[in-house]
């Protein structure tokens, strides 16, 4: 206790690490409070709150650092090491006191950011036991630990004799980590078409998603892979620093070596498949995975063939660091040795087996499975595992809409549309018998009946399945389950309105029964923010879903005109601005909408243009893309 108090002396008497700590603290408790301030006058959404705090977890990271290093490194400065060693275990009990003060100073600064937001979830009455569970868990992860990744790095590197290498290491360790090597990495992806972002991964031990629209469903990330990689530094460190304190100690020496080969377990753990929920500009792990992916890969072009028919689905999941699934086919009578499928590229498959238990020949390349057998099949069992950026599936949320190609599809189709950059809705060609059983001790909520705990049966043209931070409510004939944490736009008193009105409009139908809320992860495309099932429908959002809605049933090579024609009707100031960034960008000037509808209505009467428009747009046996609706409209005035 005594040594305690005199180094919180000495780190007092410091006037640089004093007044670096004051300005710390007093500057980070001030930006919290301030944004939590800002986020009550804007009536913000409670991750919006927690996101004030987590967004200092990079500059904690800095300041322990830099104290730690600056702290440890006085006692060569004051030429104190060899008086130190001298005294009856007076080097080691100088070492392990000052890293406890540093962690009890770092579990300080946290209780702070902890109290602070357990008074905001206390303002804000959320009674959400488990969004509780999550700020409690994101400050010790993103505040604390990180805080003592730091603390124990800036303790061994003042273990160099150089001050200068000691504060490059440092700075080296924090660009590593910051979203400027993010940027380098793009840079350098854009160019040579190389990505160093496992590099970036590796040191970037700060919580993903504080730059992206809050995941409602989701919150912020505290998956395995995070706790591992975080562990995995903490070990290492720590092991290497038992190893440099105590070096003639062999009982010592032997906690180090056990703490070197947790570090590599974890790392190893680290490194494993999980399906990750980040929004970075990672081309395999980012928001726009997917499009990097499809941008390089061919696809199969248009519906092979129905060749055969899936009477029945038997889905059976198991959610952890991604989806692991044992999904059995059963077939209606075919005289086929041969069977394709269409499976998104991240599942992998494992093995496929036939209806007597032996292991069948089977290639998969990207989006496509094919299967060779002797004689024709009923039911065939297929193993695989695996992920997606935006379709999620790990241990703290899924998403899995009806409409994603997370279970295989009879033949070989296209899953993506490259010209919208969305994914093109999958679904089964007829009402299908699923069985789905959902192996995770969390709350499941699916489209079919619920027969048991995550057990559910049912027809349908796919299935849904989602969990994370979601309730449900019915009202009105339609079960909604929505995020709990967008306390505005999903009060009852809103739902209650927007199911009412959209079943006046008809978009709500009365087959549909269930409406599921999916989190925004990089979804700007109308095909993917609605889809309507014989039973249910999936969307992003209540508000606004009117427009939507009508612009999900045109077909999207009718798509770049509806929004041009619609902004020329009702924004005058958006199309002008429009029209000038066209012109300096468009590369194809005959194949932009946007500058042929402007040439249209300047070259021909208006009336006659609009009418031609609309008429295109409402004619569902017109298959032409708008950009050639337009040029042989000009052509036949001509």
């Amino acid at each position: 206790m005594k040594n305690s108090v005199l180094l919180a002396k000495q780190f007092c008497k410091n006037k640089v690490l004093a007044v670096f700590s004051c300005v710390f603290f007093v500057v980070g408790i001030f930006s919290v409070i301030s944004g939590i301030i800002s986020c009550f006058q804007s009536n913000a959404e409670p991750l919006e709150y927690l996101l004030q705090s987590l967004s200092l977890s990079m500059f904690v990271y800095v300041y322990f650092m830099f104290i730690s290093n600056e702290y440890l490194h006085k006692i060569k400065q004051c030429g104190a090491e060899e008086v130190l060693r001298s005294l009856n275990k007076g080097y080691y009990t100088y070492y392990l006191t000052t890293f406890s003060f540093l962690i009890a100073l770092a579990l300080l600064y946290s209780m702070i950011i902890l109290a602070i937001n357990l008074t905001v979830y206390n303002l804000l009455n959320i009674n959400n036991s488990e969004y509780l569970w999550h700020i409690f868990k994101n400050v010790f992860l993103n505040i604390f630990l990180t805080g003592v990744v730091a603390i124990l790095f800036g303790g061994l590197l003042s273990f160099a004799k150089s001050r200068m290498l000691s504060y490059t290491l440092m700075l080296f360790m924090i660009f590593l980590s910051t979203p400027l090597f993010e940027v380098i990495g793009s840079s350098i992806y854009a160019g040579t078409g190389v990505s160093i972002y496992p590099l970036h991964d590796l040191f970037n031990i700060f919580p993903p998603l504080l730059d992206w629209v809050p995941l409602h469903t989701f919150g912020y990330s505290l998956l395995p892979y995070r706790v591992e990689l975080i562990l995995f530094w903490m070990l290492l460190f720590s092991s290497i620093l038992l190893f440099l304190i105590f070096r003639n100690k062999r009982k010592i020496n032997l906690f180090s070596t056990i703490g070197f080969c947790l570090s590599l377990i974890c790392l190893i753990s680290y490194l494993q498949p999980t399906s990750k929920v980040t929004m970075s500009e990672d081309p395999d792990n980012g928001a726009l995975a997917d499009v990097f992916y499809y941008s390089t890969h061919e696809q199969a072009g248009s519906f092979s063939s129905n060749q055969f028919v899936i009477e029945k689905y038997d889905l059976n999941f198991e959610i952890g660091r991604d989806l692991q699934a044992n999904v059995t086919l059963y077939l209606e009578d075919n005289e086929l040795t041969r069977y394709d499928f269409t499976l998104y590229h991240e599942y992998k498959v494992k093995s496929v087996i036939g209806e007597e238990g032996n292991r069948l020949k089977f290639t998969q390349s990207d989006d496509y499975i094919s299967v060779e057998t002797d004689k024709p099949l009923k039911k065939i069992t297929m193993i695989y595992s695996g992920s997606s950026v935006k379709c999620f599936s790990n241990s703290q949320g899924i998403m899995l809409p009806g409409w994603f190609a997370y279970y295989p599809h009879p033949g070989h189709f296209n899953l993506y549309d490259t010209e919208e950059e969305t994914f093109v809705r999958t679904l089964c060609p007829s009402k299908t018998k699923f069985s789905v059983i959902v192996n995770t001790e969390q709350k499941i909520y699916c489209n079919l009946n619920e027969i048991n705990k995550n057990t559910f049966e049912g027809y349908s043209e796919g299935v849904t399945l989602v969990n994370g931070f979601y309730d449900s409510y019915k009202y009105n004939g339609i079960e909604i389950v929505y995020p709990n944490l967008a306390i505005n736009e999903f009060s009852r008193a809103n739902m209650k309105k927007y199911i009412d009105e959209y079943k006046n409009m008809g978009i709500f139908e009365g087959k549909h029964k269930k409406i599921f809320v999916m989190p925004n992860t990089n979804s700007p495309s109308v095909y993917e923010r609605f889809c309507s099932f014989s039973d249910h429908i999936t969307l992003q959002q209540l508000i606004g879903l009117p427009e939507v809605y009508e612009m999900q049933k045109l077909p999207s090579y009718k798509l770049t005109l509806y929004n041009a024609y619609n902004t020329y009707k009702s924004d005058e100031e958006q199309w002008d601005f429009i029209l000038e960034v066209r012109k300096e960008m468009a590369t194809d000037v005959n194949k932009d909408d946007y500058l042929l509808l402007d040439k249209a209505f300047s070259e021909l009467d208006e009336k006659y243009v609009e009418e031609q428009v609309s008429d295109f747009l409402d004619n569902d046996d017109d298959k032409r893309a708008g950009f050639v609706f337009l040029k042989e409209l000009l052509e036949a005035d001509k």
